[in-house]
């Protein structure tokens, strides 16, 4: 079997595909991968197993040249936990009864939200990171609805707080559900592939419907 990343390498039939930390390309061969055996005959077939970035980045202390794909699993996990846990923060600071001035908190989560800003430029490009901020902007009134549902788990709503209040932890609510879309492009392997993207869309879509409209029938219950 033959398999492509840059150049050719000659390889024999292994028992699964690794992560070569690029695309692969795989042609007219018998392979398995993830415990199933595939066959191609005759086509060619794009492997996404990692994401390319836009910029240089440093990983871990070593320097990652723009172009270089790395996978999607030293980037996704540690970016999830680590703004879930500054989202957190910034969302207690915002909402609590004795939570700091508002310059503070606009200081923290501004001073977060930028580094995670350039990080996304980085990792999906600017086009993407700017479309994640018109869409957010189109959509303010069902950010606004998500947040109000947040907060009821607290006794509280959204409507308790003024509009300035209300913008760090819109933004981090804005960042962490397309790192998560972003997130769910990739491990499917649907980056590069329009006809796959488009149906992992409409399930994402679907899914995300279908867990807020549980949760809002449930506190209507």
């Amino acid at each position: 079997m033959k398999l492509h990343r840059d150049t050719g390498i000659d390889l024999c039939i292994v028992p699964f595909i690794t992560d070569f930390g690029g695309n692969i390309l795989v042609k007219d061969c018998l392979c398995a991968r993830k415990g199933k055996l595939l066959y191609y005959s005759g086509i060619s077939y794009q492997v996404k197993t990692s994401m390319k970035l836009l910029t240089d980045m440093k990983i871990n202390g070593k320097l990652h040249r723009k172009g270089t794909s790395i996978p999607w699993y030293s980037i996704y996990p540690f970016f999830l936990v680590h703004m879930l846990i500054f989202g957190f923060s910034g969302f207690f600071m915002a909402y609590s009864g004795d939570g700091p001035e508002l310059s503070f908190l606009y200081m923290h989560g501004g001073l977060a939200i930028f580094v995670y800003t350039v990080f996304y430029i980085s990792f999906f490009g600017v086009d993407e990171v700017k479309w994640m901020f018109i869409n957010a902007g189109l959509g303010l009134l069902g950010i606004y609805a998500q947040i109000d549902i947040i907060l009821s788990f607290f006794g509280k709503q959204a409507g308790d707080f003024s509009m300035l209040v209300h913008v760090i932890p819109f933004l981090y609510y804005i960042l962490y559900t397309f790192l998560l879309y972003q997130m769910v492009i990739d491990v499917s392997g649907a980056r590069g592939n329009p006809q796959k993207k488009k149906m992992v869309e409409g399930v994402y879509i679907v899914g995300s419907v279908l867990i807020y409209g549980a949760i809002y029938l449930q506190m209507q219950a």
